[in-house]
């Protein structure tokens, strides 16, 4: 299973369903099931009514289906509104279905990763 490390407020928002979209500089061919890891750091540019939203860091916190990878200017209309001010050279991963997992510790890494057997075993049940 892979596996997506992302920075607390955005993983807990990811898990709860609040946000749909997670930006990237690169794209994937991955679509499909995709674990949310979050990160051991804090979003430094999280807006300040988010600062208490943490879900837990370091921990794997929901399974996601990554349904499509666009550019900002590909977007529906309703998704657009917090695209505007994207660059050319970003990527818009496009999630659905989020369920939450019992959080359950994983060491992060960068881009996609494939989680270790004992942490698929534990996410499995």
């Amino acid at each position: 299973m892979r596996a997506l490390n992302v920075r607390q407020p955005w993983a807990e928002l990811i898990a709860q369903g609040r946000k749909r979209i997670e930006v990237r500089t690169w794209p994937t061919t991955h679509r499909g099931p995709l674990v949310i890891v979050a990160s051991l750091a804090y979003a430094p540019n999280a807006p300040r009514e988010l600062w208490d939203v943490d879900g837990g860091r370091g921990v794997a916190v929901c399974v996601v289906e990554l349904v499509d990878v666009r550019r900002p200017e590909r977007l529906a209309e309703d998704e657009h509104f917090a695209m505007t001010t994207l660059g050319p050279t970003l990527w818009c991963w496009c999630l659905a279905h989020a369920r939450r997992v019992v959080p359950a510790p994983v060491r992060g890494q960068l881009g996609l990763f494939t989680l270790p057997a004992d942490v698929r075993l534990r996410l499995a049940r």
